[in-house]
């Protein structure tokens, strides 16, 4: 899965292997909007399909618009419906492209994260660069496949495991089954969101899970994201007088389950209490160590755990962190992971731009 950036060679690749694909063309020019389509007609990717700024990637005059400005966002419902119209599916590769740097497919990529689909690149280099390559490329208008059935995925997934649950219960007596809960939100029309979460409860039902719960009025949503809200300070009131070491990672979703159950296996062999919670959505899980401050062995024990969870995730092709930040603690673990060319080359941009060294010193590298 290609989910930032994707080159000529691994476009051609998946296109010759015939994997499940669709390219978008977006090419577009802001002073002249017919400049785009023309474009798309001369010529482009081989069976790409073309996105225009001005009808599909913008919701004028709408009003399910998402956003205002003068190329408001159309709805998430509007997006899936075009997306399934185009005959793109959830289990499809999505390539985005243009001829002006970015600045219009790069709103497909996002809106595609958006919609829930993980699977979605931008062409590096763009038209430019496949031209340059000697990719295959066509003429003409659009070819539309048949149509398929987009789905809408989860606006937010969290992860709260059982022990954690277990925390917020006793903190601010919550009455939830102590067990494993993921936590789903969903956005849109009534029937889009009763739509949506029919099928993630089917899918659940599938693979073990059980006592789906539906929170429709604000006191029943409040409810449950409770439980993710006042995980830390449930989990400190757990053992008086200590100290949450807190960390955190991601990993590609594909992945996520391997790091999640090794690293809960290794804190549970360690004897240190901890919390867990994650937005797996994206494949990102935090853990807080709890430890006595008056204990070296705790705190030596909790970073041993800290050291061991970003070299698995770093193994599994993930990142030392997907929300906290590098700051002071990890700045050996993103010369792991990035090299220390690429960490040079961000030390001579921070020097470029702050040549006093004033905004933030002395995190995420020396300078």
């Amino acid at each position: 899965m290609y989910n930032t950036l994707i080159s000529v060679e691994c476009l051609q690749q998946l296109q010759v292997q015939g994997q499940p694909l669709m390219v978008f063309d977006c090419s577009f020019e802001l002073m002249q909007p017919a400049a785009g389509p023309q474009q798309y007609e001369e010529k482009h990717v081989a069976g790409a399909v073309y996105a225009h700024l001005d009808t599909v990637l913008s919701a004028k005059n709408a009003p399910d618009a998402a956003s205002g400005g003068r190329h408001p966002l159309p709805s998430r419902e509007t997006v899936a419906a075009w997306l399934g119209s185009v005959g793109f599916s959830n289990k499809m590769q999505a390539v985005v492209y243009d001829r002006q740097g970015v600045n219009y497919c790069g709103r497909l990529w996002w809106m595609l994260k958006w919609a829930g689909h993980e699977a979605v690149a931008v062409l590096d280099g763009g038209w430019q660069a496949w031209q340059a390559a000697g990719g295959a490329v066509q003429s003409g208008p659009q070819v539309t496949p048949a149509a398929s059935d987009f789905r809408l995925l989860p606006s937010a997934a969290t992860l709260i495991d059982a022990g954690t649950v277990r925390m917020v219960n006793a903190h601010s007596n919550l009455g939830l089954r102590e067990e494993h809960l993921l936590l789903m939100e969903f956005h849109g029309s009534p029937a889009s969101v009763k739509e949506q979460a029919e099928t993630v409860q089917d899918i659940a039902s599938e693979n073990h899970g059980h006592a789906f719960e539906w929170a429709t009025t604000p006191e029943e949503r409040t409810r449950l994201w409770t439980a993710r809200h006042n995980a830390y300070f449930a989990a400190i009131q757990t053992k008086p007088g200590c100290r949450a070491i807190s960390t955190d990672t991601c990993v590609p979703i594909s992945r996520l389950a391997d790091c999640l159950l090794d690293s809960v296996a290794e804190a549970d062999a360690s004897g240190i209490p901890y919390f867990l919670v994650g937005h797996v959505g994206d494949g990102n899980f935090h853990f807080g160590y709890l430890i006595d401050p008056a204990k070296p062995e705790e705190r030596e024990a909790a970073e041993r755990l800290n050291q061991s969870l970003v070299a698995r995730a770093l193994r599994l092709e993930g990142t030392c962190t997907g929300e906290h930040g590098v700051g002071l603690h990890k700045m050996d673990f993103l010369v792991t992971e990035a090299g220390a060319g690429a960490v040079d080359m961000m030390r001579t941009l921070k020097r470029a731009l702050d040549p006093k060294n004033i905004m933030n010193p002395g995190k995420i590298f020396s300078t």
